[in-house]
């Protein structure tokens, strides 16, 4: 009995984590929308603006920007995969894309190639970060949607597509 107790404890702490990702990649996701909404109408906060006037700020700040956009999908969604690609870094690349791509359409922003690559190197560098050094080291592209990023595979938590 004991044990069940145990394996029942062990399930409700991994349901609290993944619920505990997936509310932080919903904060970072809404915080980062309301970013993008605020520059889209020429309102940036002015610690966005002192960011955005430093040598390189503005290129810095969207590496950052999608890396952790990249990192909080990535574990937020558990790694889950489609025709073999990662959901959370692809959404975020499409993403980040998309929003840049926008700015040519917007009076306030300017759309930028600088912008652009430093967006897909944070992408590439959180999904670097996410990859297991299992997977990395042998090339794996498993269609997987148990895979939870950086967790060693002995201690991954078991992630399902209907699961909290």
């Amino acid at each position: 009995m004991g044990a069940d107790r145990v394996g029942t404890s062990e399930v409700r702490s991994r349901q609290m984590t993944r619920l505990a990702l997936r509310l932080l990649a919903l904060a970072y996701v809404t915080a980062l929308t309301r970013l993008v909404f605020l520059a889209d109408q020429g309102e940036l906060p002015a610690w966005a603006r002192r960011v955005h006037e430093q040598p390189f700020g503005d290129d810095l700040a969207h590496l950052l920007l999608a890396l952790g956009l990249t990192v909080v999908l990535d574990l937020g969604l558990g790694s889950w995969r489609v025709a073999g690609l990662r959901v959370g870094p692809s959404l975020a690349f499409l993403a980040l894309t998309a929003e840049e791509l926008s700015q040519h359409f917007l009076a306030e922003r300017v759309l930028s190639s600088s912008d652009m690559l430093a967006s897909w190197l944070g992408v590439a560098l959180g999904l670097w970060l996410c990859t297991p050094q299992s997977e990395a080291q042998s090339g794996e592209s498993t269609n997987s949607k148990t895979s939870s990023g950086p967790i060693p595979s002995s201690n991954k938590p078991q992630m399902e597509k209907g699961g909290v």
